[in-house]
């Protein structure tokens, strides 16, 4: 975290909370009051969704390589039902 909140140095206990949204932003209690806000992909690094890995363009596939799947996809409900128990 780019910016953590304070931490509470006496001898009291205290409840640390942290609510994360749907729009990918979090806030931070310390005893019910909130201390810090933000974004998950802004304010920690590395970022807690990163973004989508770019492709390297100068990236190629090894020689003999294959692009056949080396097994079949699943069987038809049809393959099922002929083939013999």
């Amino acid at each position: 975290m780019n910016n953590p909140p304070p931490i509470k140095d006496d001898k009291d206990p205290h409840l640390y909370t942290l609510v994360v949204k749907k729009d990918q932003t979090f806030e931070i209690l310390i005893d019910q009051v909130s201390v810090t806000t933000g974004s998950l992909l802004k304010d920690f690094t590395p970022a807690v969704n990163p973004p989508e890995e770019i492709p390297d363009e100068s990236d190629i596939k090894p020689e003999g390589w294959i692009e056949e799947p080396r097994y079949d996809a699943k069987p038809s409900c049809e393959d099922v039902i002929s083939s013999p128990l």
